[in-house]
């Protein structure tokens, strides 16, 4: 049986050796020292804070009010203080492909509370979820679509199976020999949409169309040609801005830690090595 639970032993393990990499275990303790804090328990010189008791169980999701769970938290925190101690003993934290995994994990987890703390700092007021809601109304439309598509890879096969609809093949028939030749899982219905749900290279087009049409040249995307059939269309009612706000306050939040991220690029001094670069 694990001593502890898998998802916590990075985080917590991390903590306690950062501070240890590439010093003497004599130079550096496992933990700071408590100061005014009260301390919890003492392994040999080391002390344990109540606050870093409060810490793990918070980690762990688990109520920081109950005793038999806090003494609990105790005893895995020495048994970490004891193991991390083994670990400086036996120059486990002069081996770079640790001393790397610890870096990456501490640099997480600042970046983590940073973006918190910037979230926190620069919340999403009511007027900019108000704002997004009336510009996405806008976006939607009047009405929504039901839209069949057939995706091909390249734009030579998308456009022998236009050639097969505009020679007089219903878009039935093509839509059945296509998913033989481009898989199942691109072709076929895609379901009601509003505007606001497809990309504008797809949108505009489809806004072009009446029931019963098909697009006249390939639309390209980023997932390949697009061939789609306007199957139906009817009003579209704008969801209650209540039922949608909290999809637009995140999105919103993405978009302002996106900004925000990209600020702090713009002012860094980057020099990247001459890697190649996943595309």
């Amino acid at each position: 049986m694990s001593l502890f639970p898998k998802f916590l032993l990075p985080v917590i393990v991390a903590s306690l050796l950062l501070g240890a990499c590439g010093q003497s275990s004599q130079q550096t303790a496992l933990l700071p020292p408590p100061g005014d804090q009260p301390v919890a328990t003492t392994v040999g010189d080391i002390a344990v804070s109540e606050a870093l008791v409060t810490a793990l169980l918070r980690v762990q999701g688990r109520p920081t009010d109950n005793p038999q769970m806090t003494a609990q938290a105790i005893r895995e925190l020495e048994n970490l203080v004891l193991l991390s101690q083994q670990a400086q003993r036996v120059g486990l934290t002069e081996k770079p492909e640790i001393t790397n995994q610890l870096a990456v994990q501490r640099l997480m987890l600042l970046a983590q509370h940073a973006l918190v703390d910037y979230a926190a700092s620069n919340p999403v007021s009511d007027q900019e979820i108000e704002a997004q809601y009336r510009a996405q109304i806008a976006v939607s439309g009047e009405s929504r679509f039901k839209v069949r598509h057939m995706l091909a890879s390249n734009e030579d096969d998308a456009l022998e199976l236009l050639s097969r609809l505009m020679t007089g093949s219903d878009w039935a028939e093509v839509e059945a020999q296509a998913a033989e030749s481009l898989g199942e899982g691109n072709v076929g219905e895609l379901g009601w949409l509003d505007l606001t749900q497809l990309p504008p290279e797809m949108s505009t087009p489809i806004k072009q169309l009446t029931v019963g049409e098909y697009t006249r040249a390939p639309v390209a995307t980023r997932f390949g040609y697009h061939l789609m059939y306007l199957e139906d269309e009817q009003p579209f009612e704008p969801p209650p801005l209540e039922d949608v706000r909290e999809g637009i306050e995140n999105t919103l939040k993405r978009k302002r830690v996106d900004a925000y991220l990209s600020a702090l690029r713009e002012a860094a001094n980057i020099e990247r090595s001459d890697i190649e670069e996943a595309p």
